[in-house]
């Protein structure tokens, strides 16, 4: 895998567990669409409106964003499972018998 399939794939992760633990209002959240992460405000139906205060936006100006909640996940979920898809490409690669663990220092 490349850098950009393993982001992608730590991506996909996250939102699954989004999908099966929830997002609560108020938690910071992404969007693989959009480079900013955001707070989410609130829920209706499949759609999330998610956005930033004035004092925290890079313009200035408050921000309100509708996305489809399942494509929504916590950052940090997706920091946390870079490792694992990258340990899980690199052991898939590994000759028989060598494992490999990633480690943050």
């Amino acid at each position: 895998m490349n850098e950009k399939e393993i982001i992608n794939e730590a991506v996909r992760r996250a939102q699954e567990v989004g999908r099966k633990k929830g997002l609560k209002i108020g938690q910071t959240v992404a969007h693989p669409s959009d480079r900013m992460t955001y707070e989410l405000y609130s829920v209706d139906g499949e759609m999330a409106i998610v956005g930033l205060d004035a004092k925290k936006s890079p313009s200035g100006r408050k921000i309100k964003k509708q996305f489809p909640l399942g494509e929504l996940f916590d950052p940090n979920d997706a920091r946390k499972l870079l490792n694992t898809v990258l340990e899980d490409d690199l052991n898939r690669n590994a000759p028989p018998g060598i494992g490999v663990m990633v480690i943050d220092l």
